[in-house]
């Protein structure tokens, strides 16, 4: 699980789930800014963005073309939020 660099302290689901897409959480306990390096965030955007993209482009749905797009459009980010519910579960933090 996601800790503190500092005090060990495990962060909470939803915290670390919003810092992802900023990079940075701040301890409630210690107060330390933790960052995410680039390797660390690497693999959990090829998941939340990587898979949705591949499956929308997959998907042919027998519309009008304008209207195909807007269903893969709606399709990629429907699938990328709900992969990317998976991202707390990723050692982002910590050591």
């Amino acid at each position: 699980m996601n800790r503190c660099r500092s005090c060990e302290k495990k962060f909470d689901y939803w915290p670390v789930w919003l810092s992802f897409w900023r990079g940075r959480i701040k301890c409630s306990s210690c107060g330390a800014l933790n960052t995410i390096t680039l390797d660390r965030r690497l693999l959990p955007v090829l998941i939340t963005l990587g898979i949705p993209l591949i499956l929308a482009l997959l998907f042919r749905p027998d519309l009008t073309l304008f209207l195909s797009i807007v269903v893969k459009i709606v399709l990629f980010l429907i699938l990328a939020v709900f992969f990317s519910l998976v991202v707390p579960f990723f050692k982002l933090y910590g050591d």
